[in-house]
């Protein structure tokens, strides 16, 4: 059977398409594995790559161009080219139409009208070569990992477990009670023993609200403390994760894999205790069922049994249908935030309508598939009340067989059937939870994509930081987001002297901005070196080597704060001369103060009455505030006019640190001391003799 393997990446469909179909013939391997051994760029994956990656996969890839019809006489499972952007795996085709496994979405039909819309022509069938190793390589979360944060509520686990099995005990307590009740003040009329029995059931269900609502009050308290630590490591663990994880994904595909903790921590903060405690009463029950009367127990034991068996044949169709639910959940809510960032474009170009109906359907999309999984549940309870409806007919029916028959009291009776409604309730409850804990490995696996990549390294070890201009050596450097894509660096040598201004300029697409993300660390080069004082960046702490480089990047924005929070970046321990001292270098003192608020002003990404030049130099003032003995400016003045810009320029030249600056406007260029192009495959050096000659050159 063809696993369904959904893939986490913007442009990975290709990876995910060879899992399953290597899953077909015996080799499991989850796509974090895949990714770490064929590492792909967001720009997708062509067919010749993933034939490469197939034959180290030992799959054997013979590809084709072929019409609908042709498709049928295909080796199944194959990868097809689809909509001219994406992969997805043929598992079966008929009459009807065809059985594919989405990247995107999962398991799901599609009609041939459909199909002859998206399939482009170009189909890859896949076999395995002589050696083809086969197991179980896939690297999954384990639920137990989230237990790291239990220990400090242990006592609290413990006193849901007591409450839990006091009340059990209280519920098992009551149907013999009953039965006393009938076959005795049946046979023997007393008003005194009636009222004591009375009382004492009254005593019971008092006794049973105390202890569920003690036990409600508990589980509250520990669900919330869990959904607090599990939420905060997980998160804490994402800030770490490398840029290039936030590159390749959506804002609302990580928003939608956090969402994930929310439903692992309610059904495990109170199922797995309950269920314990279920499992423990049914245990209890079903005993005293059996002393009772054992065929009896033997029908609802049968109850069980198909119920059970009906929730094991639509698992794969539930799980199938809450992936397509969170998948199209997901899609709708980052169209949403994506409109939200754009609204300036999508106004300016009277575009919001379109936009609006875009998202509209999207929100249908995902409706239905939350329609889908409704209905699932629905039949599931449907399910439930009929088997356990049934079984319960056939018992009562027996039952006052065995009764006219003098092989059961009437006390017995009753005892019978109220032990069996507890039995059924408990032993359905565990069935469901049984498969709720199976299901909850979806939100796993999605969560895994965060919890199990790995961070950027730390390295603790001490050096001596000098407070000097940085010197800086760039040697040999290439640089290719994946195997199969094209060199965005290749052979880049230059060296920056302590207090050197550099700029780096060249046509647009060189690698200008990729270069800077490379002296940050935030990417590391393919092949060659990087050097920050004769130390190699991989050799420095992320943390501190950002500590002592301020950085302008393009896509750097304001968060929600005052105009001096965005400029101390946060900073409690930050002072108002400071921040005053470093929006004056950036040439933003004048228009902040003269803002009704000042530096209280409250700005963000979304709501903001700042220009586009004034979020820049409040940018440039967060980079100076941390006074930086190194400066990476990208495009950092491209906002400003040029009065502005020339003002900037001069109060950074006073600056005694190291400038490489990225930029393409010649005033700009004119403020360095040396400018080296990135130019094809070589980088030239021009000092600034001839640097102001090409200047004038361009300008005449």
């Amino acid at each position: 059977m063809t696993p369904v393997v959904i893939q986490s990446e913007s442009a990975e469909c290709g990876l995910a398409c060879l899992a399953m179909v290597a899953g077909t013939y015996g080799r499991r391997i989850d796509i974090a594995t895949l990714r770490d051994h064929f590492p792909v760029s967001a720009r997708g994956t062509s067919l010749k790559a993933i034939i490469e990656f197939a034959a180290q996969l030992q799959l054997h890839a013979r590809a084709y161009r072929c019409d609908l019809d042709a498709l049928r006489e295909l080796q199944m499972p194959c990868i097809l080219h689809w909509n001219m952007n994406h992969y997805i795996v043929l598992v079966r085709a008929s009459e009807r139409g065809m059985t594919i496994h989405d990247p995107l979405c999962g398991r799901r039909q599609v009609s041939w009208r459909e199909a002859s819309e998206a399939f482009t022509g170009i189909a890859l069938c896949l076999e395995p070569m002589v050696g083809f190793s086969r197991g179980d390589e896939r690297r999954r979360m384990r639920l137990d990992t989230l237990f790291s944060g239990v220990a400090p509520l242990r006592q609290s686990l413990m006193l849901v477990f007591a409450c839990s099995l006091v009340l059990q005990c209280l519920q098992v307590a009551l149907p013999l009670l009953l039965k006393i009740t009938v076959d005795e003040l049946v046979a023997l009329p007393s008003s005194h023993l009636l009222l004591t029995v009375a009382a004492i059931f009254a005593a019971l269900q008092v006794m049973i609200f105390l202890v569920t609502l003690a036990r409600s009050w508990v589980v509250t308290y520990v669900s919330a403390k869990l959904a607090n630590r599990w939420t905060g490591d997980v998160v804490a663990h994402l800030f770490g994760l490398p840029l290039t994880f936030f590159e390749k994904r959506g804002v609302s595909d990580v928003m939608s894999r956090l969402g994930g903790i929310a439903v692992i921590q309610r059904t495990l903060s109170t199922g797995f205790v309950e269920t314990m405690i279920d499992g423990l009463t049914a245990i209890v029950v079903l005993s005293l069922m059996f002393a009772y009367n054992w065929s009896l127990a033997l029908v609802s034991l049968s109850a069980l049994v198909i119920y059970m068996a009906l929730r094991a044949i639509g698992y794969g169709r539930q799980r199938d249908l809450i992936n397509g639910h969170i998948v199209a959940q997901s899609k709708q809510q980052g169209h949403l935030i994506e409109s939200l960032r754009a609204m300036l474009s999508l106004k300016a170009n009277a575009h919001e309508e379109i936009r609006a109906v875009q998202w509209s359907a999207l929100q249908g999309e995902s409706a239905n598939e939350e329609m889908r999984v409704a209905r699932f549940r629905a039949s599931t309870v449907a399910c439930s009340q009929l088997v356990f409806g049934l079984e319960r007919i056939v018992t009562i029916t027996l039952a006052t067989t065995f009764v006219w028959q003098q092989a059961m009291t009437v006390g017995l009776l009753v005892a019978f059937l109220a032990y069996r409604d507890m039995l059924s309730l408990r032993l359905g409850s565990l069935v469901d939870r049984f498969f709720e804990f199976r299901m909850l490995r979806v939100y796993a696996d999605r969560l895994g994509e965060i919890v199990m990549a790995e961070p950027e390294p730390r390295h603790f070890v001490a050096h001596e930081m000098s407070e000097q201009p940085a010197s800086i050596e760039v040697n040999g450097v290439d640089f290719t987001f994946g195997p199969a894509d094209p060199h965005v660096l290749r052979g880049v040598t230059f060296a920056v002297t302590p207090g050197e201004s550099v700029a780096i300029v060249g046509p647009s697409g060189c690698g200008k901005s990729t270069l800077l993300k490379l002296m940050l660390g935030l990417l590391t080069p393919s092949t060659g070196s990087i050097r920050i004082d004769g130390r190699l960046v991989q050799e420095f702490d992320p943390r501190r080597l950002r500590a002592m480089v301020g950085a302008v990047m393009q896509d750097d924005h304001l968060l929600s704060g005052t105009i001096a929070q965005n400029i101390a970046m946060f900073d409690p321990a930050a002072t108002s001369h400071e921040v005053e001292k470093a929006a004056q270098a950036a040439g933003a003192i004048g228009f902040v103060k003269a803002l009704p608020l000042g530096f209280d002003t409250l700005v963000g990404e979304l709501g903001s009455s700042l220009s586009g030049g004034q979020k820049q130099r409040i940018i440039l003032a967060r980079a100076l505030y941390r006074k930086p003995r190194m400066l990476l400016l990208d495009e950092a003045t491209s906002h400003l006019d040029s009065r502005s810009e020339a003002e900037v320029n001069t109060s950074i030249a006073r600056l005694r640190i190291t400038r490489i600056i990225v930029a393409h406007r010649p005033e700009t260029i004119r403020s360095a001391d040396r400018v080296v192009e990135l130019a094809g495959a070589a980088d030239i050096s021009v000092s600034r003799r001839k640097l102001t000659a090409m200047i004038t050159a361009e300008g005449q």
